[in-house]
């Protein structure tokens, strides 16, 4: 199994690269090559704008033509937002946690995240949630932490008893992807986690101040190949 970190910029000779990913029976982490040049190119990438998310074809947005409800996963810096505004399109809508504490207008300087806060926060997700189903709001992303847990559920019943078809979805951007594969190998690949870890908590840094310690524990926590039907069985 062989994977490309990059999203392929036009024009740009993408046979070969030096980070390439190899696997003994779909488990066993092989080798990696040049990881230092691999993460000064990514962070030189990031910063030029030239590692973009991989766009959205309007085919995938209307996956269904009906009204849906998306459940985005994935980890911070990661493409969520770029994905989730990408599927809202411009007749739906994309409802967040962190919109809570963030003051309009202000950019990254105006978000405040206060965690005795958290559970309002999630009360005004939820409302807002049951205003756009209860306005018919054709298509709703909720770009939050969904999992298996309680809180993902009460989302997927309200969608599915308003009749909205329900998926989940994550980033598209060519550094998940890459991520993707490093979390369903752990702990083989522990190390290299460590330190995409450091990186998007260092990209972090200019929006939600996300810190290395609580996005390490969300990689450890990370569900591979969850399903619309794991989060109903909660």
């Amino acid at each position: 199994m062989a994977g490309d970190v990059f999203c392929p910029v036009e024009g740009q000779n993408t046979s070969s690269h030096p980070h390439v990913f190899f696997y003994r029976n779909g488990a066993d982490l092989m080798s990696l090559a040049s990881l230092h040049s691999f993460r000064t190119q990514i962070r030189d990438r990031i910063e030029s704008g030239t590692l973009r998310p991989v766009e959205i074809n309007e085919s995938q947005q209307m996956e269904t033509g009906s009204r849906v409800v998306y459940l985005m996963r994935g980890l911070p810096s990661c493409g969520k937002s770029t994905t989730a505004q990408k599927l809202a399109g411009k007749e739906g809508v994309v409802i967040e946690t962190d919109a809570f504490f963030q003051q309009p207008g202000q950019g990254p300087s105006g978000y405040s995240f206060d965690r005795t806060r958290i559970g309002e926060a999630r009360e005004w997700t939820l409302d807002l949630f049951r205003q756009a189903i209860s306005s018919e709001v054709p298509k709703i992303v909720i770009d939050r932490g969904n999992g298996s847990n309680r809180e993902s559920k009460v989302y997927a019943d309200i969608a599915l008893e308003h009749g909205y078809d329900l998926q989940l979805k994550e980033p598209e951007s060519s550094w998940w992807q890459e991520i993707k594969v490093l979390l369903r190998y752990r702990p083989t690949t522990d190390g290299l986690l460590d330190d995409w870890a450091k990186e998007l908590a260092r990209l972090s840094r200019r929006t939600h101040r996300v810190d290395f310690e609580t996005i390490r524990h969300w990689m450890d926590s990370w569900v591979d190949d969850l399903t619309v039907e794991d989060i109903l069985a909660v």
